[in-house]
């Protein structure tokens, strides 16, 4: 059973699964770091990521279609984001 865990943004790592907004996303690789400006919350990281229930976001409506197109999600925030990461 899945376990979950709030984490700040420098805490996530590829393969991570983040719930928001009903998606289920998949960090799909390393973060990478933003041209924004720094400041004590930096650095602003951002990572791709792989919509795992798709269908079932697209059959919400809760996120309109043009947003998801091909399945892909951005993750990005910096050291002030949380995020709901699914542990196994």
């Amino acid at each position: 059973m899945a376990t979950f865990e709030n984490v700040s943004t420098h805490d996530l790592k590829d393969g991570d699964v983040i719930h928001r907004y009903g998606m289920r996303i998949q960090i799909t690789g390393p973060g990478k770091v933003t041209n924004h400006p720094t400041n004590e919350y930096s650095p602003t990281l951002w990572w791709d990521g792989q919509i795992l229930n798709i269908g079932e976001v697209r059959d919400t409506g809760y996120i309109p279609r043009s947003w998801i197109g091909d399945g892909r999600w951005t993750i990005q925030g910096n050291g002030l984001a949380r995020w709901t990461v699914e542990r196994a």
